[in-house]
């Protein structure tokens, strides 16, 4: 019985296991596929991060010339309706700003751009020569990674015509 053991404890070079530079050469394939995962991941989250922020941002535009359609024809050309470069959170409450924190009346405070503050401009125009008909646009900036605001925003336009 011990001559059994005994064979079973040594190694026969010619059957050894992997080698260190076998395992090297794995490890490293091993990294660059699963580098190339992880990077695709990354992509991925960052590409539905700012398709909710378009989404929400477009569902901004879209309540405001939804608003706009609740209004008397005379009134949407207020200043009360149009606004420039106003700060709104995403259920549309205006924010204000003092030194880099945005407040909402309820309120909810932002510490930065991509907690979901977004910046919306609103106007009313009579098209040349048309005194029945208004077009309202309404321009949503939204935020995107690192604290920045988009550079072209997400703009709806649509014209209401005086029905009276």
């Amino acid at each position: 019985a011990g001559v059994i053991m005994e064979e079973a404890l040594t190694c026969d070079p010619n059957k050894a296991g992997f080698s260190l530079v076998e395992v090297i050469i794995a490890s490293l394939i091993f990294l660059i596929v699963s580098m190339g995962f992880t990077a695709g991941f990354v992509a991925a989250m960052k590409t539905n991060y700012l398709a909710g922020q378009y989404y929400r941002a477009a569902n901004l535009a879209r309540n405001q010339i939804q608003q706009a359609r609740t209004l008397s024809f005379n009134s949407i050309c207020d200043s009360t309706f149009t606004k420039s470069n106003e700060w709104v959170d995403e259920y549309a409450h205006t924010l204000t700003n003092v030194g880099n924190v945005w407040t909402c009346p309820y309120g909810d405070t932002y510490t930065n751009l991509g907690d979901g503050v977004y910046k919306r401009t609103t106007t009313a125009n009579y098209p040349a020569g048309m005194t029945d008909t208004v077009e309202v646009v309404v321009q949503v900036y939204l935020p995107v990674l690192f604290g920045r605001m988009t550079v072209e925003p997400v703009e709806m336009r649509t014209m209401i015509n005086n029905e009276e």
